[in-house]
């Protein structure tokens, strides 16, 4: 169903603007979570360039910062290829995930990241995109999860 006619049909929303229900007309119910998880990314993302954090109440656990070589291996991911699905993923498992854990065993900070993100992709019957697959390094621990977005976020805006 079109997410328009859900809005007059369903909900009964009939006093939406005519510009916002042309714009709505292209959507379906079924790209919502797709929609959502592109601009709830793209919010953080703004946030970050704007100097604020996005992720205010995560637990330090998994803000852990990146050494040298941390660095050095998520370069060498970030320069071989799009890193637009793993920024979207990524974002995805600390918004609904690590900022609302209270239970260290359930995401344990260490944890491999890619591993953590593989199980977190397969709980939505989706496979790890194939670049993260083939380049992600294994060494990235889940408590650095924060870091190496904010890090692959940088790398994308720097561009």
């Amino acid at each position: 169903m079109q997410v328009d006619s859900y809005l007059r049909e369903v909900l009964r929303m009939d006093r939406t603007a005519p510009h916002i229900l042309k714009a709505l007309s292209s959507c379906s119910l079924r790209h919502c979570v797709a929609l959502w998880q592109f601009l709830s990314s793209l919010k953080s993302e703004s946030m970050l360039r704007l100097k604020r954090d996005p992720f205010e109440g995560m637990l330090g656990q998994y803000r852990e910062p990146l050494d040298e070589e941390g660095r050095r291996l998520l370069m060498g991911f970030c320069s071989r290829g799009s890193v637009d699905a793993f920024l979207q993923e990524t974002h995805q498992l600390l918004l609904l995930r690590l900022s609302t854990n209270q239970d260290p065993e359930q995401y344990r900070p260490d944890w491999g990241l890619k591993d953590t993100l593989q199980s977190f992709m397969e709980h939505k019957d989706m496979d790890l995109p194939p670049e993260v697959e083939e380049l992600f390094p294994g060494a990235l621990r889940l408590s650095q999860a924060l870091e190496v977005w904010r890090f692959t976020v940088a790398f994308k805006q720097g561009r």
